[in-house]
């Protein structure tokens, strides 16, 4: 499959921030607004072939990868924290707070598991996006 180039300016004036139709090759894909509905949504629709998807927002995207990032950093400092605590009362043989510490490095684990799966959705949002964005390079098969 063989994709036109094109000049750096005028690729950049014509196809800024436009997605592109993945179904057709030609078609805009435009914000698909119902009333009553905000404007700020992720449905889109081809201008061309009427084909219809649900792409993340670019603001979406940011807010999923700066929520995982910031719960994955908590999650951590609260696993090392209850897992030391845990390890020094086994180890001194206090196991006065041993439950109490395995609980919670147990819940902590699982928010890191979450916040994991935040990123994961994140990077398939990414991904998906990048099938409408429009391809500069030539390629040839």
């Amino acid at each position: 499959m063989r994709q036109d180039s094109f000049p750096s300016s005028d690729f950049k004036r014509k196809y800024k921030n436009k997605l592109i139709c993945k179904k057709c090759k030609s078609g805009s894909m435009l914000p698909a607004i119902q009333e009553g509905e905000p404007e700020y949504t992720d449905n889109f629709i081809c201008e061309g072939c009427q084909y219809h998807d649900t792409i993340p927002t670019k603001e979406t995207l940011f807010n999923q990868i700066s929520t995982g990032v910031l719960g994955l950093i908590f999650s951590t400092y609260l696993f090392i924290t209850h897992l030391s605590g845990l390890f020094s009362g086994i180890q001194h043989e206090n196991m006065k707070y041993v439950l109490q510490d395995a609980g919670l490095t147990t819940l902590s684990t699982a928010f890191f598991l979450g916040f994991l799966y935040i990123l994961f959705r994140a990077y398939l949002g990414i991904d998906h996006r990048r099938e409408y964005s429009p391809v500069k390079t030539t390629d040839s098969v």
